[in-house]
């Protein structure tokens, strides 16, 4: 099964009204909201083996985060057709989370340069929205943008140019000097990797077993990644001696590329790592690595030892480097260029690479977040296959809808389960009465690290099956914002829940996550 993080996402637009008024017995006529809508296409598709990252969202506009309505008033004739179901949906002022998480989750758009303001917008006001399920969603599905630095349009124009291109002596030169500072920025940057090592790790770990034990870890992926590039730095200094006007470093770049992935493991936990060596250096550990800065200075002329923070972060900044460094030499060359066609390679391999590790990046977040979870569940025995943590939170059971509910649990979502659970503990206390005072504190949790030292007893694991679905019920007088998940195979056996929230944001999330899940689930089995 491909990873739910790559799917197609598209929001069904369920109606959740938080009064208590009752819907209307038959719609009222639909007026089509299609002027100023916003199609949020364009971004590639997916390789082949992947879902196809086709258009799905399609949103309202609106001025910063309300629904466009120049004249300030609101009319509530306007409705929704919902094409993907039956229902007839009405959009209400300050009810149009739908839409914003549409917005926020569709990671198949393409945000143009006009709107990115609009989306950081958004994405404040989506975060002012309490509970744990909307910012576990926020985080799950929305990811700042990572433009490449030069867009594949303007790559293949760099590569027809080149076609054409007359390479002189001033272009020679410049070649020439970006290599130079290819090869110089590579032994400062091999050097502050030395300095984090020699300096500062070797030293911490060796005054005291705790620190050995937190930092060996580090040390170690710090370790893999130096050796890697003190071969490239080798191959390049030859490639110099062998010729030093018009070095050719187009199939060292190329052979190189691989082993950048290494940095990927480290890319991701930098903050962790940032975090946990800024707490140690105290007074005394800096105490205790100023001694041996001092003995590095002397040892390696015209060498300045910097504070480790300013070390650590430099494997980050490596990667974009040497885009700008492989592009610049691509505008100063040829196609008759000897080098010319494992440079264009290089070029790619690297942008291929940073695309690699932002992906592994997501895989080692969803991994680590997955086993945290786990360390939360009692009785957590499900077939184990490959599957992500989507979001969390309460949610109340709906047995009749001729009387208001009263039975909440706490529901997990992954990508093949939704698993039913009780609280037991919360941040390291007993739980005896579940309350509702007890539900509206868990709702409104804001970071899924919040619940550490907290359990919570397994009861049921819904499976998701090519049949299930999930659908919005109408509200009753005793009963609103309320959805039922259910097979429709028509077997007895089947597992039906419906579930409700105090709170219709909390409602929708939930019905668009579980949504999503489905769609993907699907589509992955076919």
């Amino acid at each position: 099964m491909s990873t739910l993080r790559s799917s197609t996402f598209q929001l069904e637009q369920p109606d959740f009204i938080g009064d208590e008024r009752p819907m209307p017995k038959t719609p009222r006529t639909m007026t089509s909201i299609s002027k100023g809508k916003i199609d949020m296409s364009g971004r590639k598709p997916l390789p082949k083996g992947k879902m196809t990252r086709s258009t799905v969202a399609t949103i309202a506009k609106y001025q910063d985060i309300e629904v466009e309505n120049p004249d300030n008033s609101y009319n509530e004739d306007k409705e929704w057709k919902n094409e993907g179901t039956s229902q007839w949906v009405v959009i209400k002022k300050n009810k149009n989370i739908q839409m914003k998480l549409n917005f926020l989750m569709d990671r198949s758009c393409k945000v143009k340069q006009d709107l990115k303001s609009k989306r950081n917008v958004l994405m404040s006001e989506m975060r002012k929205v309490p509970g744990l399920i909307i910012n576990e969603l926020i985080q799950y599905y929305y990811e700042p943008h990572q433009h490449d630095l030069t867009t594949d349009t303007e790559d293949f124009d760099l590569y027809e140019k080149m076609k054409t291109f007359q390479m002189d002596d001033k272009h020679r030169l410049h070649y020439k000097n970006v290599v130079n500072e290819l090869v110089n920025t590579e032994k400062t940057y091999i050097q502050g990797l030395d300095i984090i090592i020699d300096v500062y790790l070797d030293t911490l770990i060796g005054s005291s077993k705790k620190l050995a034990k937190e930092l060996t870890p580090i040390k170690d992926q710090i370790s893999l990644i130096l050796r890697s590039h003190q071969e490239l730095l080798k191959e390049l200094l030859g490639a110099l001696i062998k010729n030093g006007e018009c070095p050719l470093i187009g199939d060292i770049i190329v052979n190189f590329s691989p082993s950048l992935e290494d940095c990927a493991k480290y890319i991701f936990n930098y903050p962790t790592y940032l975090e946990k060596i800024t707490s140690i250096m105290d007074s005394s550990a800096i105490s205790l690595t100023s001694k041996k800065a001092e003995d590095y200075r002397n040892s390696h002329q015209n060498c300045y030892v910097q504070n480790i923070q300013q070390y650590l972060i430099t494997p980050i900044q490596r990667i974009p480097r040497y885009v700008l460094l492989i592009s610049d030499l691509l505008r100063n060359i040829s196609m008759v260029f000897g080098d010319a066609p494992r440079l264009i390679e290089a070029h790619k391999a690297i942008k291929k690479v940073a695309t690699t590790i932002n992906e592994k990046g997501h895989e080692y977040e969803a991994d680590e977040k997955l086993a945290f979870v786990k360390t939360l569940l009692t009785n957590f025995t499900p077939k184990e296959i490959k599957r992500e943590f989507i979001c969390c939170g309460p949610m109340y059971v709906v047995n009749d809808r001729v009387s208001l509910p009263t039975v909440w649990k706490y529901f997990f979502l992954f990508s093949d389960i939704l698993v039913v659970t009780e609280v037991i503990q919360l941040q390291g206390k007993s739980i005896k009465d579940r309350t509702e005072t007890l539900f509206e504190s868990l709702l409104r949790i804001p970071e899924l690290k919040d619940l550490h030292d907290s359990k919570f007893e397994v009861e049921q694991i819904i499976r998701f099956y090519n049949d299930t679905t999930v659908e919005v019920e109408e509200d009753t007088k005793f009963v609103h914002n309320m959805f039922t998940i259910k097979e429709n195979n028509n077997d007895l056996l089947s597992e039906t829940i419906s579930l409700a929230s105090t709170m219709s944001d909390c409602s929708i999330a939930w019905f668009t996550a579980i949504k999503s899940v489905l769609k993907h689930f699907m589509t992955s089995e076919d």
